[in-house]
């Protein structure tokens, strides 16, 4: 052992580090714990900037949602919403009421901040054109995929026509509880497009029904129009005026050569057979001029 060097005192370096004063030892016991909260929001952080939430989804409807979201909320909150939705923030038990989703979300106080996603009214005249829609195409129900013209009827036609509201204090229209929320319907709507009817309150056993009445009564009346279009008709278009062309010229004339091989020495004789008959067609063609 060097002259400079000390005695080890056989401790941990937590203990070195500890404060004493007098027989008391001042100890910080949460320490670990807040740093190890702070690595785990900071992962969420980098995880939630890596990757587009928008890229990890597959339906138009779902990623309509979670565009709308990303164009209302500021970058900040954005990203900190999808570290709650992806740390389990958002409690499990979203709720569907006349186009609104409700939902709660924990955050920093002791009780949840209530947050929801509202969805523009439709008419009932907006919910029967769609019935006369999906009764033109009944097949679309099934097929899985929500968009075009009935995406902006089932959701809304403009992103800017959602709203947000959650009773966190946060004064902006998209905080980072909507953010989180909004994520969470996403991927819902991503797995099953048809929940967005029971955020409706479209029962869709009933619109089932009601398309295929309209299924019905569409092929009825597509068969009776078609019955007085065949019965009744309409105006003949104009007749075409036929090309004038000498048959001689614009026929083939390979039978004609075979007639005559038939009944020629040789093929001599039979291409003047041919020629001779040609000569007589021009020279009847000739005299028909004439006399007209």
């Amino acid at each position: 052992m060097s002259k400079d060097s000390k005695p080890s005192s056989g401790l941990p370096d937590s203990k070195k580090r500890r404060r004493t004063k007098g027989n008391v030892i001042y100890a910080n016991f949460r320490g670990s714990r807040k740093m190890n909260n702070a690595k785990n929001f900071l992962a969420g952080m980098a995880a939630a900037k890596a990757a587009s939430p928008v890229d990890e989804l597959h339906q138009p409807l779902a990623k309509f949602v979670m565009e709308a979201v990303e164009l209302e909320a500021d970058p900040g909150r954005f990203v900190r919403g999808m570290v709650y939705s992806r740390t389990g923030h958002v409690l499990p038990s979203l709720r569907f009421d006349n186009s609104t989703v409700h939902a709660f979300v924990t955050g920093s106080q002791n009780e949840p901040f209530e947050t929801t996603i509202i969805f523009p009214r439709r008419s009932p005249d907006e919910i029967a054109h769609l019935i006369e829609i999906l009764a033109a195409r009944p097949m679309l129900l099934h097929e899985g995929t929500i968009d075009g013209e009935i995406l902006g009827i089932v959701a809304a036609y403009e992103t800017y026509d959602m709203r947000y509201s959650c009773t966190c204090p946060d004064f902006f229209n998209a905080c980072k509880h909507v953010v989180a929320v909004a994520h969470q319907l996403a991927l819902i709507l991503d797995e099953d497009p048809t929940k967005i009817f029971e955020i409706r309150g479209i029962d869709l056993t009933e619109l089932e029904r009601a398309v295929s009445s309209s299924v019905a009564q569409l092929s009825k009346r597509r068969a009776v129009e078609s019955s007085e279009r065949f019965w009744e008709g309409g105006p003949l278009p104009d007749l075409p005026t036929p090309r004038m062309a000498l048959a001689i010229q614009d026929g083939d004339d390979t039978y004609l050569h075979q007639a005559f091989r038939e009944i020629s020495y040789s093929t001599i004789d039979e291409m003047r057979a041919v020629s001779d008959l040609e000569d007589l067609y021009y020279a009847l063609g000739d005299s028909g001029d004439d006399t007209q």
